[in-house]
């Protein structure tokens, strides 16, 4: 009877003690990792941009975060036509630029759903985030290559807010040190769409954290 308790004891002892992921114990966390986005507000544009994240785990199961992504894009695009210019056949060319900037700040907890198995974790997320988006179109007309014959741009700047929950997968590497993957799905409460599904857009996440002592 003793010895296949000793045994299982011994088999125990023998994983090293950071077989379980990192996080079980009230410290602060911080990572990096990069981001995707499936249809960014406002304009339905797909982007991928670095992510910082900053939290704090108050007991084996929860946690509060602080995340903050930033991405942008430049795209330029031209077209030309034959015209008439002051009796002349020539070719006019229009040339739009457009530059833009968006920043995602969500708050979330994040929810322990499953006691760790040994190095894994899954996790449940659900909080708010603030969308900033900036943006600028640039339109230029030339006449046969010549100076531009007119410019013009316009743009502004919009704030948004949207809901947002999904799940996390952790692997510990170390006791201090995690690979997580998680997706998360916003809906955009802020503004006006034709169709409800219009509100959402998804947002994979792959990254390292790192536990403090």
């Amino acid at each position: 009877m003793r010895a296949p308790l000793f045994a299982a004891v011994l088999l125990t002892s023998s994983f090293p003690s950071w077989a379980h992921p990192p996080g079980d114990s009230p410290r602060l966390y911080a990572g990096l990792g990069a981001a995707a986005f499936s249809k960014l507000w406002p304009n339905g544009t797909r982007l991928v941009g670095p992510t910082l994240i900053v939290g704090w785990q108050f007991t084996p199961r929860l946690a509060l975060q602080l995340d903050a992504t930033y991405t942008g894009r430049n795209v330029h695009s031209a077209s030309t036509y034959a015209v008439n210019y002051n009796g002349q056949p020539s070719l006019l060319t229009e040339r739009k630029e457009s530059r833009g900037k968006y920043l995602v700040v969500p708050v979330l907890l994040r929810y322990r759903v499953l006691p760790p198995a040994r190095r894994w974790h899954l996790d449940a997320l659900a909080g708010a985030s603030v969308l900033y988006s900036s943006a600028q179109d640039t339109y230029t007309t030339t006449i046969s290559g010549q100076v531009p014959d007119s410019q013009y741009s316009f743009g502004g700047t919009a704030m948004g807010a949207s809901l947002v929950a999904g799940p996390a997968l952790q692997y510990g590497l170390s006791p201090h040190l995690g690979l997580t993957a998680e997706v998360l799905l916003h809906c955009d409460i802020s503004h006006s769409y034709d169709r409800f599904s219009q509100r959402f857009f998804s947002n994979p996440r792959v990254g390292l954290r790192y536990y403090f002592s």
